[in-house]
């Protein structure tokens, strides 16, 4: 599968972009100010700082079958995530039974206290009362935690 995964490093406050044989991303982030990116041998991966993290993905969304951002903090996947929902909306994917995990940012196997903590916070935030309303992003929201929470054992 053709998958752009991104890690956060939190020792230094860094994007780690993993992967494979992808001449166009690896030519993007080669022309990019050197100041805001490396290549990191042992790593085997591009580091990126987060102000050109969102450009990457960006950038990556038609290169790649799917942009995996799941185990990076919350923060920054609010951020991503509206970078990259322009495009997701814009192509009009249904939501399958697997994405849903997707929507609230979880792997699969996640405890329903991480489902329950994770959904409070983002509906909070896309509420129509909240921080940054967004009235459809909150149904999808609800939409997906109903349906994850209905799932689980």
């Amino acid at each position: 599968m053709n998958k752009l995964l991104i890690r956060y490093n939190d020792f230094n406050d860094t994007f780690e972009i993993y992967f494979s044989k992808n001449e166009e991303l690896k030519s993007y982030l080669s022309s990019l100010s050197q100041d805001k990116r490396t290549w990191s041998p042992s790593q085997k991966c591009w580091v990126v700082l987060p102000e050109v993290a969102s450009q990457v993905i960006v950038f990556s969304k038609d290169l790649f079958e799917s942009v995996d951002f799941s185990t990076v903090p919350i923060n920054y996947q609010k951020i991503f995530q509206d970078s990259y929902d322009t495009e997701v909306i814009n192509k009009n994917i249904s939501v399958s039974n697997d994405d849903v995990y997707k929507i609230l940012y979880l792997i699969d196997s996640a405890p329903k206290s991480v489902i329950k903590a994770v959904y409070k916070t983002l509906a909070k935030e896309y509420h129509p009362d909240g921080g940054s309303p967004n009235n459809e992003r909150f149904i999808e929201i609800k939409e997906a935690y109903d349906s994850i929470i209905n799932r689980k054992p």
